[in-house]
């Protein structure tokens, strides 16, 4: 089971935690991928956010895609 967690650090500012990411079905870390490349694209994002990845392997499809960005 893969878990999101998001909380507020500062005023506006937000920290969303993807846990047990290596959980994923490796479809549907594609799929994170897609929608996280999409999302940073868009010019009225919102950039007051930080995204934090939790896993237990380092070999996990989702933990490579992340080390590159």
């Amino acid at each position: 089971m893969c878990i999101i967690i998001t909380c507020d650090v500062f005023p506006g500012e937000r920290i969303y935690c993807l846990a047990c990411a290596d959980q994923l079905t490796f479809a549907v870390a594609q799929e994170v991928e897609l929608m996280f490349h999409h999302l940073v694209q868009l010019p009225d994002r919102n950039q007051d956010y930080h995204l934090v990845i939790i896993t237990s392997s380092q070999h996990h499809y989702i933990t490579s895609v992340f080390d590159e960005v």
